[in-house]
């Protein structure tokens, strides 16, 4: 089985001030969806935390093609691998509403040690998979900020118990949440994300304190950067945001099916 697909309905949690998924929802169902299909393969979480291993995302890329989803709605999440190799695996995914394509996307991974925290071979444990990776992968853009974007603003977060997924480290969900938080209000209302991609450069823990800074495109005012660093200043992650404006969403209380309550 090279592909893996299943359905998830959107709860409150899910969505933005317009009742309309988010992208840390994207990111949230994504995982979902290949934790599980992991599972099927004896490469989850909990398997390889056996070997004293775990997964790790180095970087995804999501991109809006179609319509948000509304709360309520039955979404169908599909995974795939696209390749992999001795160190890193790229798994592309889509998401649709009944049939319609909404949201496309690729990520990067590595299996890491978790006494040296360092990447191992992971292509034996591919091998002893039904997994077939299919095509070339679409490779992650770049999210180092240009020397001439503009500095909005910049917050702290101490790294708390909410924080942190069942590896010991925090959730890369997390990071996105904490960048698109740090958006200035009139974008926050006013759009909505066109593409997102993220790199992750280190990982942070339990009790440390980063800095996030934020960066708007002279050019363009709704494409941001955001670079998360930890107190040392090292970057922990980066964050390109393409945000869309001017574009008219239709409002749930004329589209919502009130049947499926």
């Amino acid at each position: 089985m090279s592909r893996y697909s299943t359905e998830y309905v959107l709860s409150v949690s899910d969505v933005d001030v317009n009742y309309r998924m988010n992208m840390v929802a994207v990111s949230l169902y994504f995982q979902d969806c290949l934790a599980r299909y992991m599972a099927i393969n004896h490469l989850s979480p909990f398997d390889l935390s056996q070997q004293n291993l775990y997964w790790a995302m180095t970087g995804i890329e999501m991109q809006m093609v179609g319509e948000r989803p509304f709360w309520m709605e039955k979404i169908q999440v599909e995974i795939w691998f696209c390749e992999y190799s001795a160190v890193r695996e790229y798994v592309n995914f889509k998401m649709s509403v009944k049939d319609k394509v909404f949201v496309e996307g690729t990520s990067s991974w590595v299996i890491l040690d978790k006494t040296t925290r360092r990447p191992i071979d992971a292509g034996d444990f591919m091998n002893r998979t039904a997994i077939v990776g299919e095509g070339r992968p679409h490779r992650i853009r770049n999210c180092s900020v240009p020397d001439d974007a503009q500095l909005i603003e910049v917050t702290r977060h101490h790294i708390n118990n909410n924080d942190v997924d069942f590896n010991g480290h925090m959730s890369n969900r997390n990071y996105l949440g904490l960048a698109m938080s740090s958006m200035p209000r009139s974008h926050a209302e006013g759009t909505y994300p066109k593409s997102v991609c993220i790199q992750f450069r280190k990982e942070s823990f339990l009790g440390e304190t980063l800095s996030s800074a934020l960066y708007q495109s002279k050019e363009d005012s709704c494409h941001f950067w955001n670079t998360i660093n930890d107190v040392q200043s090292q970057p922990v992650c980066s964050v390109d945001m393409e945000m869309m404006s001017g574009v008219k969403e239709a409002d749930i209380a004329e589209e919502i099916d009130r049947r499926m309550i």
